[in-house]
């Protein structure tokens, strides 16, 4: 999926009429996943396929999701059970073609070399290609371009595709995380499927906490800059905060708690990069309504927007999905790739009472950053993200980041609790 949204993203001067759309289509025989994303030109597909390259190398664009995943190869391999996979691409002004990828000769005879095929799509296959876009509402202009990969039917990948476009409290990924609806929720792009015992296509809404006017949240979004600075082993977050710049110290043996004026200049330090810290609560009359106003309590009340997507009928959170609201999000280009839980806070006392609630619960945070891809990034490093990149391990988070998150979603808690 992270390919297939860099592929998109990579599109450029598209026409107004094209429509970014991700495509599955299970039949009895077949499973394919389309896109109408930028395609491959025959050097990229070469490069795709060789052993030790990837066509993301050659990427303009290096703040992208899936140059370091865990390669396309070894994702398509597992997705088909070793079984023949075929991918059919193109791109605008570049030749049909396509790849067959024989998984099963491979590991049978142990040889990789040699073994994948890139050759021109016969004209049946080219007619298909065009038809599949240009009745799917998938061509960029009067073009058809992306990929198709085609795989033989299995139970396996079958089932986590369908369990995706379930609602989380009737599906059996019950983790935000394992979802393409909560990972790429902040992509505009439409996904859909097409199943032989569907009549008829299904959409797929995504999750997107933050997306929306001011006037959708109490006293609006906010949104503050984290500077992280290294030297050396060493690592600096500055809170970039109005005309002040604030970071966790030293204190004793450890570190404080909160946030100070910096005492140490930045001399020596070499500044790579920004975390984007969103805060914010989605406006819910049966929250609080400010023509009514009464105080909050700490019975739980699941704004609308959450109970769309993460609670069941009776308005109950599984656990892994309280996990997430209550946690903030991290968001590595575009892409939410785990959770930061809280440090000082004890998710338990949100039970206390309305204020507790509003602080710990109901206000929401997404911290979002840019890396290039390389494997030694320091901003992977400071949250992290292990060397594929869609793994994190949020207890190995600095303090000195953490405390800054936290201290930003209390200042916008406290607003709100100072506005109702």
């Amino acid at each position: 999926m992270a390919n297939i949204l860099d592929a998109l993203d990579e599109i450029e001067n598209a026409p107004s009429s094209f429509n970014p759309f991700g495509y599955f289509d299970i039949q009895r025989e077949t499973i394919r996943m389309l896109d109408n994303g930028v395609g491959m030109t025959e050097a990229d597909a070469v490069d795709m396929f060789a052993l030790h390259r990837e066509n993301n190398g050659k990427r303009k664009k290096k703040t992208s999701r899936g140059v370091s995943g865990i390669g396309a190869k070894a994702a398509i391999c597992i997705l088909s059970g070793k079984t023949t996979v075929h991918l059919y691409t193109r791109k605008v002004g570049n030749d049909f073609l396509h790849i067959t990828v024989p998984w099963e000769e491979i590991f049978r005879t142990k040889t990789y070399t040699g073994k994948v095929r890139v050759e021109p799509m016969t004209e049946t296959e080219k007619k298909a290609f065009i038809r599949d876009r240009a009745t799917r509402g998938m061509l960029y202009g009067a073009e058809a371009q992306g990929t198709t990969i085609v795989f033989g039917y299995n139970d396996k990948l079958s089932d986590v595709i369908r369990e995706n476009f379930k609602n989380i409290c009737t599906s059996d990924l019950t983790n935000p995380l394992d979802r393409i609806d909560f990972v790429f929720g902040k992509d505009e792009v439409d996904f859909a499927l097409e199943h032989y015992e569907m009549d008829e296509d299904v959409g797929l809404d995504l999750y997107n906490y933050f997306h929306g006017s001011q006037s959708n949240f109490y006293t609006g979004k906010s949104v503050e800059t984290i500077q992280m600075y290294t030297k050396g082993d060493e690592d600096r977050f500055i809170w970039c905060r109005e005309d002040e710049q604030l970071e966790i110290c030293p204190l004793g043996a450890g570190l404080a708690k909160e946030p100070v004026e910096m005492k140490k200049n930045l001399s020596g330090w070499r500044y790579v990069g920004d975390f984007e810290v969103t805060t914010g609560m989605r406006v819910d009359l049966a929250i609080f309504n400010p023509a009514n106003p009464a105080p909050l309590t700490a019975e739980r009340k699941v704004d609308g927007y959450c109970k769309g997507f993460l609670c069941d009928d009776d308005n109950t959170y599984g656990k892994e999905a309280e996990e997430y609201v209550l946690n903030a999000k991290l968001v590595r280009n575009s892409q939410t790739t785990g959770l930061i839980p809280p440090e000082l806070v004890k998710v338990g006392n949100a039970r206390a009472n309305g204020e507790s609630r509003l602080k710990i619960e109901y206000v929401q945070c997404e911290v979002a950053f840019y890396p290039t891809s390389t494997q030694d990034n320091p901003l992977d490093r400071a949250v992290g993200t292990q060397e594929n990149k869609n793994q994190l391990n949020g207890s190995s988070i600095s303090k000195r980041l953490t405390r800054l998150i936290e201290a930003i979603k209390k200042k916008k808690a406290e607003q709100i609790w100072r506005y109702m």
